[in-house]
């Protein structure tokens, strides 16, 4: 009794954070999805957990509510597969391919910039140049002791801009879903909901063991994929779990602003406008040359090559009613080749990143 006594302040400390901020997330997804705003649930949510984290009032989001929140994410965008999804897989190789290409310059020409004009290492600038996969180029940055601090504001703000600006860039017009989301489409059953959540558990543990990127949130994606786009289930996720999940992916990418200080802030705007001007507008280049070569629509195209991470790109794809599918294989690709290639190079050509020279 005593145990329990001493233990279950702690318990309801913490689930009391977690509620709090919760709530408040909550709320600011469902006010500016009321307000019109686009991806309102996802944006709302993101801008009020980041604010939380930057100001150091948010408590940090429990793993197993982050995996619920990537459960329900990959579910939402695997129910969004339809046979005419599937049909359009036949064109995405080329643009896959395009999308490595894409990679090494967006990289090489942020890290150029960076270095030319503010006097940047070139490990440094290369690292915060790298379109996603932050937590790999965290990892390398603790390891050949880069300045972490500059790589983690650099690509924070990449991220929070690309969330804010992209949404009111597609809903104004740029390009149109190949497979748009009907708002009358039919709601899973009890039954078919239950079936995808215990297959799309099983491939993520599965995922997670064999150590894939995002490993959640692809395995729920593939696994609801592959049952919606078969025939076996019919229907979308329900509203109120695909704004849950919105909010919560929110309240997660927010608190990447957690321990980033004003200090740290104040001497890179000059960086953070910079580079983040260079990467959007390679990766538009090299967006509108895939919808040139291979007629897939702007809007999709842009955010498959949006430098930002696969887990917020491909929630705010499907927030966009765009084919999320599209956009998510193609920042898994991005994420599987920077977290091979980049740490290859840096071991095998050191001194291309300014490392081991004499």
């Amino acid at each position: 009794m005593t145990e329990k006594a001493r233990i279950s302040p702690t318990v309801q400390k913490i689930a009391a954070q977690q509620l709090s901020v919760f709530a408040l997330c909550t709320a600011s997804g469902a006010l500016a999805a009321t307000l019109n705003i686009p991806a309102g649930w996802l944006c709302g949510s993101l801008a009020m957990s980041a604010w939380l984290s930057f100001t150091g009032r948010s408590a940090l989001m429990l793993p197993a509510l982050r995996d619920f929140a990537m459960i329900l994410s990959g579910l939402s965008i695997g129910l969004s597969v339809t046979p005419e999804t599937v049909a359009r897989f036949a064109t995405i190789p080329l643009s896959l391919s395009i999308m490595i290409v894409a990679v090494i310059a967006i990289t090489s020409i942020s890290a150029l910039i960076l270095m030319r004009f503010f006097g940047w290492r070139r490990l440094d600038a290369c690292l915060a140049s790298a379109p996603g996969a932050l937590s790999t180029i965290l990892i390398i940055a603790s390891e050949k002791e880069a300045e972490l601090s500059k790589i983690v504001v650099i690509q924070l703000f990449r991220l929070f801009m690309l969330m804010a600006v992209l949404p009111s860039v597609v809903t104004a017009g740029f390009g149109h879903a190949a497979v748009p989301v009907h708002h009358d489409q039919v709601w899973l059953s009890p039954e078919g909901l239950a079936l995808v959540c215990g297959a799309g558990l099983l491939l993520a543990l599965v995922f997670v063991r064999i150590q894939l990127p995002a490993p959640i949130l692809l395995g729920a994606m593939l696994a609801a994929g592959l049952l919606n786009g078969s025939g076996f289930v019919a229907g979308q996720m329900p509203s109120v779990l695909s704004n849950l999940s919105f909010a919560l992916v929110g309240w997660f990418i927010g608190e990447r602003f957690r321990g980033v200080k004003v200090r740290d802030i104040r001497g890179l705007v000059g960086p953070m406008c910079a580079s983040f001007l260079a990467t959007i507008l390679v990766a538009l280049f090299f967006s509108e040359l895939v919808v040139w070569i291979s007629h897939f629509p702007q809007a999709e195209a842009l955010v498959a090559f949006a430098p930002g991470g696969v887990e917020a790109m491909s929630i705010l794809a499907l927030a966009l009613q765009l084919d999320s599918v599209f956009v998510a294989s193609h920042h898994i690709v991005r994420f599987v080749f920077i977290g091979i290639a980049l740490p290859l190079l840096i071991r095998v050509r050191p001194q291309w990143f300014g490392l081991n020279e004499a």
